[in-house]
This record gives C-alpha cells, sequence and structure tokens, in this order.
C-alpha cells in the first residue's frame, strides 16, 4: 500500500521536545505516528523527518503568520506543491 503524503502545517506543542515551537509539515502517518518535516524543523536542525504522536503538535489557525513566515500554504493550511 502507497502512503499518500497528508502535507498539512503543523506547530509542535510539547514542551519536552527538542522541537517546542517549530512548525512544518506531516508528511505521513504510519497508523501510529505522524512523519514530520519541512517549514522551521528543517531550516534549524537539516533535512530530518522526526515522528510524533498526535498529541505533540496543533493544527495552527492563523494561517497568514505562517505564509509570513514562508510556508507556502492554501487557506486549509495544506502545503502548495
Amino acid at each position: 500500500m502507497k502512503k499518500e503524503p497528508i502535507r498539512k502545517l503543523v506547530k509542535i506543542v510539547d514542551k519536552e521536545s527538542s522541537y517546542y515551537g517549530h512548525w512544518g509539515f506531516i508528511r505521513y502517518w504510519d497508523g501510529e505516528l505522524y512523519h514530520v518535516s519541512g517549514g522551521s524543523i528543517s531550516s534549524s536542525f537539516g533535512e530530518v523527518t522526526p515522528i510524533f504522536s498526535r498529541d505533540q503538535f496543533k493544527f495552527p489557525r492563523n494561517l497568514e503568520l505562517y505564509k509570513k513566515l514562508g510556508a507556502n500554504i492554501d487557506n486549509k493550511g495544506r502545503e502548495n506543491l
């Protein structure tokens, strides 16, 4: 089964994570964890794809802010390719 990319903007909210406060895009869900990369995660840590459980991130509502930060997203928070 081929995994389809989700490409949804998220902000890491887990204060115990080294990625706290960073944002990126869900690349895919493996059935248990979400694989996130891009955005400030890749900018600060290189091309990595850390994994998170659902309670470690949130979907931001202020999409205009993330557009100003360089996120190439549509008005639903999905990454434009």
